[in-house]
Formats: structure tokens, C-alpha cells, sequence
């Protein structure tokens, strides 16, 4: 065999092998007590409410919880220190807030923009601090499971897709977080939410979100509806389209040329363009993003505003995207030149 093709055998095995893994992956092989009693720290069977155990690491607990307690509901609205071992004591004390804002939120005891507020708060901490990932779907976890009010069980798990969508867990966590979704896919209640958290884990990320979702992002994940965007052309039409916010913009501009019938997107782009910038948004960045910077600067464009069409059914009435900031597809890079005449 030539040396292309004995490459050429290597990189079929190895493709091979990869689906093997994925089609192989069994979920009862990843209970969450097994991450628990890995990476879980020890907590006193009764604190009061009151006691803090160190902030830098846990220490030897005399008569500590089980571990299976750990990954179920429980009435307290404090930790003793984080359910998982941190090495940065700043967040261990974050940890900490975060799941007393977290107990509160569930309650149902604040109002829609307060609830608002923290989940973006949480989520920030989350996009901005890795070592907090994981802390954070482990205290999400626990306060859904065996939670007997079902009012707060879909508080948690509308918190908890958001956060699949907003960054992804750690390596060593990434398997039993899908086993844990695997597990509640038949739920009558939160299965709809779990076929979406396993979904989103399931897309190829280059990076996590670079921003908290925005108000609007929350309302729509909230019955998993998708983000209603107008993509403008430089014939001054418009086509307003449902965007996941999982999405990377490589993938929203394959489900635009779709709905335009345009046959290939190669040498085509999305910008986002308003009175200061033009700018090139990359394959890699989120749409979402880009809306939640949008919120931040309180522009005109996170309006929902009536869509006009010729068509005879249309699919949307109202979106974004229609005041001082716009997104607008066209091409960016033309691959051969003579070719120009006959670009759509």
C-alpha cells in the first residue's frame, strides 16, 4: 500500500471508532452517585443553616450526608460550602450565593425581572468562571430532583436548558449530565425540556456564549421556541426566520440559504450593521450574543415588530432585528470573479 492510502485506511478507522464510541455510550453507565462520590466534598449532616465549612477545601466532616442525599431535593437555602471540589476559594464562596439565589428563585418568592436578573447573573459567573460550571448544573440537578412542587421543578429545568445553552460542562462531568437528561426524557413534565438539553450537548461548540442570555432569549427558551430574527438583503428585502440560540452563525446562514433556495454559501455572510459599526460576524459567534449586546445597549432592534411579507402563509408576523441594528446577509468573498454577472 502507498502512504496515501495507508493514511488514508488510518483516518477510516478512526472515524469508524468514533461512532462506535457514540452509538456504544450506554447512560446507566454514568450514574450521577459515581461523579459524586469522585468529586463531591463531605457535608455535615446538620448545619442550621448557619455553619460555613472552609472556603479553600472542605475539611474532614466527622459525620457527614451520604452522597446519594447530595443529588436530591433538599429544603435547606444554604450550602455549607460547594456540593463540588473547587480549588479557588472565591468561588467556592460564589457557589455558595448562588445557591441561595437559586433556592428563592425556584420558591417562585421574586418577581418576573428579579428572576431574570439572577438567572443572567448566574449564568455570567458561569461563561466568565469554568471551574463554576459544573457547581452550578450539580445545584440545579439536586433542587429538580424529587422536588415535590412541580411549579419549581419547571423553574429549574427552564434554568438548567439555559445554561446547556449558555457553556458546556467539564470534560470529566460531560457524560453524566447527558445520562442525567437520558434519564428524564419521558418525564410528562420536563421531558421536552430534557430532549432539548441533550440536543444542544450534542452541537459541536467551539466556545461557550460570550454573554448572559437576554430577556427575551429567556422568555423563548421558556416554551423552547426559537429566537424570531429579520436577516436583511441589499435589495432592501427581508426574511424573518426562528433561530435556535445554540446556534453558531455558520449554521444560521445554512438554514438562510435554505429558506432562499440559494445553492451554495460559500463566499457568503452575515454582518451585523447599525449607525457606529459594520461587523463581520464569524462562524463561531452567536447570534444570541450578538441580541443580548443589543438588550445591553437598549437598541430599537430588540423591539418585536410587525414583519411584512408577500408570502401567501407567512410563518412570522413580528421580529427582531427591524430598528437601529440590522443583520444582513450578502457576499463577502466572490471565489471567481467572472462569475459576478450571474450571483444572485
Amino acid at each position: 500500500l502507498s502512504r496515501t492510502q495507508r493514511r488514508r485506511r488510518r483516518v477510516v478507522k478512526k472515524l469508524l471508532g468514533v461512532e462506535e464510541r457514540v452509538e456504544r455510550f450506554d447512560p446507566s453507565a454514568y450514574p450521577l452517585i459515581k461523579f459524586a462520590e469522585m468529586y463531591y466534598n463531605d457535608h455535615p449532616k446538620d448545619t442550621g443553616g448557619f455553619s460555613t465549612l472552609s472556603l479553600r477545601r472542605s475539611p474532614k466532616v466527622k459525620d457527614p450526608i451520604t452522597k446519594s442525599e447530595m443529588l436530591v431535593f433538599t429544603k435547606s437555602t444554604s450550602l455549607p460550602t460547594s456540593l463540588v471540589h473547587m480549588h479557588d476559594p472565591e468561588n467556592v464562596n460564589l457557589a455558595c450565593g448562588i445557591f441561595k439565589d437559586l433556592c428563592k428563585l425556584l420558591r417562585g418568592d421574586w418577581k418576573l425581572e428579579q428572576c431574570n436578573l439572577t438567572i443572567q447573573s448566574t449564568i455570567a459567573y458561569g461563561i466568565e468562571r469554568p471551574e463554576l460550571r459544573d457547581e452550578i448544573f450539580c445545584q440545579l440537578i439536586r433542587q429538580v430532583s424529587d422536588n415535590p412542587r412541580d411549579e419549581a421543578v419547571m423553574r429549574g429545568w427552564h434554568f438548567l436548558t439555559l445554561c446547556t445553552i449558555a457553556f458546556p460542562p467539564s470534560k470529566n462531568f460531560n457524560k453524566y449530565l447527558q445520562a442525567f437528561f437520558h434519564a428524564n426524557l419521558e418525564n410528562r413534565i420536563i421531558g421536552r425540556y430534557a430532549s432539548a438539553c441533550l440536543c444542544t450537548m450534542r452541537l459541536t461548540k467551539v466556545s461557550a456564549r460570550k454573554l448572559s442570555p437576554s430577556t427575551i432569549e429567556i422568555a423563548a427558551v421558556k416554551h423552547l421556541n426559537p429566537l424570531i430574527c429579520r436577516f436583511y438583503f441589499l435589495d432592501g428585502k427581508a426574511k424573518a426566520m426562528g433561530v435556535d440560540p445554540s446556534s453558531p452563525a455558520s449554521e444560521v446562514i445554512k438554514s438562510l440559504a435554505e429558506k432562499i433556495d440559494l445553492q451554495s454559501v460559500d463566499g457568503w455572510a452575515l454582518y451585523e450593521v447599525n449607525p457606529e459599526r459594520e461587523h463581520f460576524i464569524k462562524g463561531h459567534e452567536y447570534i444570541a450574543d450578538i441580541l443580548s449586546q443589543w438588550e445591553q445597549d437598549r437598541r430599537s432592534s430588540m423591539v418585536m415588530t410587525k414583519y411584512t411579507t408577500v408570502s401567501k402563509k407567512p410563518s412570522y408576523t413580528a421580529a427582531l432585528g427591524g430598528g437601529d441594528s440590522k443583520f444582513v446577509f450578502r457576499k463577502r468573498v466572490f471565489h471567481r470573479p467572472k462569475e459576478i454577472p450571474e450571483d444572485p
